[in-house]
């Protein structure tokens, strides 16, 4: 379906909104660089025991291996990831929900969420 602004609105699977919001962490931490973004990932796994693939089930946990990783500057890399996520799933700008609560939300509701595909 197209809405006025020259985009798309689709529907998708719960296996779609986890790559989506995965891609959106990926893309984040790659900010960092691929050193720094591969460390976090390892220390969330190794001392949180969170792999990439589960931050979907245990975003808190992934959030406090963020903070032991990257300490006061996590917040910086949380805000991108949400900022992102607001963006592709076509969610309120204003909404200020922390990353592990939008997360949790989205994948509550995954059945109802629509993306947005740029019409070029």
């Amino acid at each position: 379906m197209y809405n006025f602004q020259g985009t798309i609105m689709a529907q998708i699977s719960q296996e779609t909104a986890t790559n989506l919001i995965l891609e959106c962490v990926d893309k984040a931490l790659s900010d960092l660089g691929p050193e720094t973004a591969q460390f976090a990932y390892t220390i969330a796994k190794t001392r949180f025991g969170v792999s990439r693939e589960q931050i979907i089930q245990n975003p808190f946990a992934f959030e406090k291996a963020l903070q032991r990783v990257l300490g006061a500057s996590s917040v910086v890399i949380e805000r991108n990831v949400t900022r992102k996520l607001v963006q592709i799933f076509n969610l309120p700008e204003n909404d200020s929900s922390e990353m592990p609560d939008m997360i949790i939300s989205l994948m509550s509701r995954f059945d109802e969420l629509q993306i947005v595909a740029a019409v070029s």
